[in-house]
């Protein structure tokens, strides 16, 4: 897929989804009604940590508001959530994007995941009209309506960024202010969300770059624009400040040579505290001042995100890559993958 139908294929998607908009303010409405009586019970039993008489006697009432508040959410839900009119809409706005999405032969996992939330849903509308004194049905419903809003606006929000970032007219530009950029993550097939995602995290990190790297006051620092891109794996040129491009594209390429380098030396991944080093290592040769602790944090995340998972790395010209090892990588990668996802179901647990 190309710049050019990149584009048509995101408007179309936001076009489509924002003719259902009023479908989904209706769910999200319910969600954050439900999520405020959540919120109401876990303030209020983390305020009375005590086993006092009148704090158990508080954490009783709230407990028992948050259930009578469920009910009347759930209740009004049934009564004013026309199913059989959001059925008939949602199949045109499926059918709709399907259609498109088969003729222009693109790859859209988020699209298909939102989807079969939707199918999900209404399963859990049907039991939950079936048995709506059920509590387990009731959650079922909250949990799935959950979902969907924050899949759709995840979705929206990234094709609108992706939109705005692509610029219309890439030639004619200042050399001396401004650095044309190319950047290949090849090996994998990434669909057009996960596509989104990694300019995304480019541009992100060539944002933070821009707030701490040293450079005179009087430079004016432009934002990020996409000029060419080309999806399956992922091929893009950008153009950015001829300062900020040219120290994220050395960042960039001095990480991935670490990470190939030793994958290939030693047959395993480069542990996350090894890059983090290498990541601080090259951001203090670049002059950022170690204080900047919030906005190294967020770059050093932006360059996982970046580097995550690619068999080989293309900036500039320059190669570096697992090359003779995909197999071996991508059992790596999977393993490093599920234990970071482990890692962070853990800490929410915590919270």
């Amino acid at each position: 897929m190309l710049s050019i139908q990149a584009r048509e294929y995101y408007k179309f998607v936001i076009e489509k989804l924002g003719e259902f908009q009023d479908n989904i303010n209706d769910l999200t409405e319910f969600s954050q009604k439900m999520r405020k009586s959540q919120e109401l019970v876990i303030t209020t039993i983390l305020n009375n940590q005590t086993s006092s008489h009148t704090h158990s006697n508080a954490r009783t009432n709230v407990v028992s508001e948050f259930i009578n508040n469920f009910d009347i959410g759930i209740n009004t839900f049934k009564q004013e959530f026309r199913a059989i009119d959001f059925i008939l809409e949602y199949q045109k706005l499926e059918n709709e994007i399907k259609d498109y999405i088969k003729t222009e032969n693109i790859n859209s996992k988020e699209i298909e995941e939102l989807f079969n939330y939707f199918e999900t849903f209404k399963e859990k509308v049907q039991h939950f009209h079936q048995y709506d004194s059920d509590a387990n049905a009731r959650l079922a419903l909250y949990d799935i309506v959950t979902k969907i809003c924050s899949e759709y606006n995840k979705i929206i929000d990234s094709y609108t960024w992706f939109i705005e970032s692509l610029e219309d007219t890439p030639y004619g530009y200042d050399e001396e202010k401004y650095m044309l950029f190319d950047i290949k993550l090849l090996g994998i097939e990434f669909g057009v969300f996960e596509f989104a995602d990694k300019i995304k995290s480019i541009a992100e990190l060539y944002e933070h770059l821009a707030l701490i790297v040293p450079k005179d006051d009087t430079d004016t620092i432009p934002p990020l624009k996409i000029v060419k891109i080309e999806s399956g794996s992922l091929c893009f040129i950008a153009i950015g400040s001829t300062i900020i491009a040219g120290l994220m594209v050395q960042l960039i390429s001095y990480l991935a040579s670490n990470m190939s380098a030793h994958f290939k030396s030693k047959k395993e991944l480069l542990p996350k505290k090894e890059i983090e080093k290498i990541i601080d290592k090259k951001l203090g040769e670049l002059g950022v001042d170690k204080k900047e602790k919030e906005h190294i944090a967020i770059i050093k995340k932006k360059c996982f995100e970046i580097t995550n998972k690619f068999f080989s790395i293309k900036i500039n010209n320059e190669r570096y890559s697992y090359e003779g090892n995909d197999i071996t990588a991508l059992s790596f990668f999977e393993t490093q993958l599920l234990n970071e996802g482990k890692e962070e179901s853990e800490k929410e647990t915590v919270k």
